[in-house]
């Protein structure tokens, strides 16, 4: 009887050992979407708001990237180089996200997109006089 016990615990000890390896999620980290907040956005002539952006893997998780942005009609769209990502949870690492500033030109909707990672985001853009 005390072989079989031993036995048993054996394999059980063996069974978690074999199940805790591994990478559960198999998340290879492969970026799958930019986020922006918020997507569609309304600014008065000669006005600025600003728009944050990530990256995020199938998982949701935020990754590292480099952003880019083409402005559309009637707008000015730059990237604010001194903005430092908040304390979110999880905590988020500098270049997981980036802000840009959209500056009303001429009224009207237009959008200007978002580039990174190898994907791309337009975001709506209404002017009001």
């Amino acid at each position: 009887m005390q072989r079989l016990t031993r036995c048993s615990v054996l394999l059980g000890l063996l069974a978690g050992i074999w199940a805790c390896s591994g990478d559960p999620t198999n998340n290879s980290g492969k970026p799958t979407l930019i986020v922006a907040d918020p997507t569609e956005l309304t600014v008065a002539v000669g006005a600025s708001k600003g728009v944050v952006v990530s990256v995020v893997d199938e998982d949701g998780q935020s990754l590292a990237a480099t952003f880019d942005a083409t402005q559309g009609a009637g707008i000015t769209v730059t990237r604010d180089n001194t903005f430092l990502p908040t304390q979110t949870v999880p905590p988020v690492d500098i270049g997981h996200q980036a802000r840009f500033v959209v500056t009303g030109g001429t009224a009207g909707a237009t959008t200007f997109t978002v580039t990174a990672a190898g994907l791309s985001r337009d975001v709506t853009v209404t002017v009001t006089p």
